[in-house]
């Protein structure tokens, strides 16, 4: 065997220098993720799709930097590659560090998945390309040097730092920095494994001789080469299980995030999931076990497909454990074939290019190639079906071949179970699909729907109801009688808080009203002649159903102007509107925008209020108790607020909607009508918590079982 290194302490040396600088580069690929994407979700509204779009750059790059990895390796001498990666080393120090500027806030919602990559690529995109790339070249290298051990277990150690890259970051550096104070720790960082990175490649290939004596290594390895070059057919194989893999993370990503709200802790669990199942099966073959893994993918698609035909009447901690072990056992399935389908290490780098591929391949289907196949989110749905799929034949794999003299009935029962479960599946996740809507669209902000029904009271139909839904949640209605269709509905009904205060206050004199969130645009339903109506949408297609199957905004006597972007970016830009009334109406949706309620917008809401305007939030929501938050909101500001909760009849439909109306003074809002069991204050005793553009809880307001 060819002398690789000198003396034994220096190849502990060495080796342990390898391992710290794939350790370090992997931590900080994942720890940068959720940094750089916290940092810019408030500028795109908070939507989930923020996430996948970010998650589609970063998978791109990784691809980039294992085809670079890969090119370097296979293309040029080591002196050359130590040369080439140092100048990349000494660009990416350059260009720290990776905070964006706040030019690149959106002035409206149009082309965001394109802003982001745009914004992702000029603030983080050469420091991630090198750290990306810097996990399969210094695997090459390693192998180059200790040419008796497998680099694959180095694999293993660079996703172990990358989970504790990110589970560090939701209870760890979220709450003890803020988000300017990340960036400039994680360039501290950044540094220092440039300089390690660069000691390597002076210390194995700058010195003639060692350089040397590592290219005769090298073409040691290429001369006497047993491998042959991988198949086509297995390199689709590497392609087709990694792109799954990155597909069921996202589609899961988004699905538990349109369910909850969009924050860094329901990024990192599914994403800590997807690299437990790299550890796993990358450190020892003999963890992955097709038996089990295969029937345990099998059932828990059975689960998910039970779960998503209950649709909202399980516990959100349940509905989401059930997608995200779900996650873990098809990534579990995917990474195992990957490692049954390995090559010998002379093709090391062309295995993790072509599993980095797949990655943006996923990354690709999800963010750009689903919303325009689908008007609904059914990429979860088809992944169901090719998880069943998937689980079933590892599980068929894993038996060993029946007796020549077994009988047919026992050889053919298990492909009859296996299709009766498939159209079961199949049934449960597409059969209801077509639905009922009378229009659907998608876009980056989520799916709309708009339905119209029927309502019948006591045996009597009281006429036809139409309503548009974002997701699972209703955001207004509209009766299609001519006599009712200016009757405003559902949490925009004249008992409710935000209906007493726009009745009462238009009685005397006209007034200004601020609108956050449009929906169906049914709080145009109160405007008198002399109003302005002033409404904030990011989503453009919320603007064009509110005007096309819904008559509120045509039928307003008063003037409306309408502001397309984040409300919150566009109340910043914008003079005083001295609003009498602002309503802030984008809470009752499953994901929640936390930005929209923190200090620093309180602050740019009371800038836009008149000297006796009130704030009106409507809090209702199914699974985030947001009373609390606005009453720490107030407490911090000084302000006054009233809990309105009000029973409100959703077409035939009762139930409770809640509003907060937020004012400088009390005055007024003793006046206001409420449902006084339910209403609920805090004393200055107890403790509430303060959200902050640096920190928001949302886990912390969960609501409970019973509330």
């Amino acid at each position: 065997m060819t002398e690789e290194l000198s003396t034994r302490p220096e190849q502990r040396g060495l080796a342990w220098c390898f391992a710290t600088a794939i350790f370090v580069s992997a931590f900080l690929v994942f720890q940068v993720q959720p940094v750089i994407s916290k940092v810019i979700l408030p500028w795109f509204g908070g939507s989930p799709a923020v996430w996948t779009s970010c998650m589609l750059f970063f998978q791109t790059a990784l691809f980039a930097g294992y085809a670079y990895a890969h090119w370097s390796v296979s293309r040029l001498t080591p002196r050359w590659q130590g040369a080439v990666h140092m100048l990349l080393i000494a660009l990416a120090v350059s260009v720290l560090p990776i905070s964006p500027s706040d030019e690149w806030k959106p002035v409206d919602g149009s082309w965001p998945t394109l802003r982001i990559l745009g914004i992702l690529t000029t603030s983080v995109g050469l420091p991630y390309f090198l750290l990306a790339s810097s996990g399969p070249l210094l695997q090459a290298w390693f192998g180059q040097s200790f040419r008796s051990r497998s680099p694959y277990r180095l694999y293993a150690l660079s996703n172990t730092a990358s989970m504790l890259g990110l589970l560090t970051y939701p209870f760890l550096f979220e709450p003890t920095f803020t988000t300017a104070g990340q960036s400039r720790l994680w360039s501290l960082v950044f540094i220092v494994f440039a300089l390690l990175s660069a000691w390597l490649a002076w210390r194995l290939f700058a010195r003639v001789g060692m350089s040397q004596n590592l290219e005769r290594g090298v073409e040691g390895e290429a001369s006497g080469a047993s491998a042959e070059l991988p198949t086509v057919g297995q390199r689709i194989g590497w392609l087709a299980l990694a792109a799954y893999g990155s597909a069921m993370l996202l589609a899961t990503t988004n699905h538990v995030c349109q369910d909850v709200a969009v924050m860094p802790l329901l990024w990192v669990l599914p994403l800590s999931l997807y690299l437990l199942s790299f550890i796993i099966c990358f450190d020892n073959p003999r963890w992955y076990s097709r038996y089990w893994c295969g029937r345990g993918l099998v059932l828990a698609t059975f689960l998910a497909a039970m779960v998503s035909r209950m649709g909202t009447s399980l516990p959100v901690v349940a509905e989401v454990s059930v997608y995200l072990v779900l996650l873990l056992l098809a990534c579990m399935v995917c990474h195992g074939e990957l490692v049954r389908r390995r090559p010998e290490k002379n093709h090391l780098t062309m295995f993790y290019q072509y599993c980095a591929a797949g990655g943006a391949l996923g990354g690709i289907l999800v963010s750009l190639v689903c919303p325009q196949l689908f008007s609904r989110f059914l990429e979860m749905n088809v992944g169901l079906l090719v998880a069943y799929l998937l689980g079933l034949y590892v599980a068929t794999k894993s038996e060993t071949n029946a007796p020549a003299d077994q009988p047919q009935k026992r050889r053919i029962a298990p492909f009859v179970f296996g299709y009766a479960g498939l159209l079961a599946i199949a049934w449960g996740q597409l059969g209801g699909v077509s639905g009922s809507a009378i229009a659907a669209t998608r876009n980056f902000y989520g799916v709309l729907t708009v339905h119209e029904r029927e309502v019948i009271e006591e045996g009597q139909s009281k006429g036809r109801i139409r309503e548009i839904f974002h997701g699972r949640i209703q955001h207004g209605s509209q009766w299609m009688k001519d006599e009712l269709r200016r009757v405003p509905t559902t949490y925009y009904a004249e008992e409710t808080a935000i209906g007493q205060l726009l009745r009462g206050m238009g009685r005397d004199r006209p007034i200004r009203v601020g609108v956050i969130g449009l929906g169906a645009g049914t709080l145009a339903a109160y405007g008198s002649e002399d109003d302005t109506y002033r409404f904030y949408e990011i989503n453009p297609d919320v603007i064009q159903i509110a005007r096309q199957y819904f008559s509120y905004l045509s039928d307003l006597p008063s003037k409306s102007e309408m502001v397309l972007g984040d409300a919150r970016i566009s109340l910043e830009r914008e003079s005083p509107q001295a609003f009498d009334v602002l309503a802030l109406d984008a809470f009752s949706g499953d994901a929640v925008p936390a930005h929209l309620l923190t200090v620093e917008a309180m602050q740019i809401y009371l800038r836009h209020l008149s000297e006796g305007g009130v704030l009106a939030i409507h809090t209702s929501n199914r699974h985030i108790d947001l009373l609390p938050v606005v009453a720490g909101l107030c407490r911090h500001s000084g302000l006054q607020y009233r809990h309105i909760p009000t029973r409100m009849d959703l077409g035939g439909i009762s139930g409770y909607c809640e509003w907060v109306v937020v004012a400088r003074e009390s005055a007024g809002l003793e006046t206001l009508v409420a449902d006084e069991e339910r209403a609920r204050a805090f004393g200055p005793e107890e403790e509430l918590p303060l959200w902050t553009d640096s920190f928001s809880n949302i886990i912390g307001s969960l609501r409970k079982a019973s509330d």
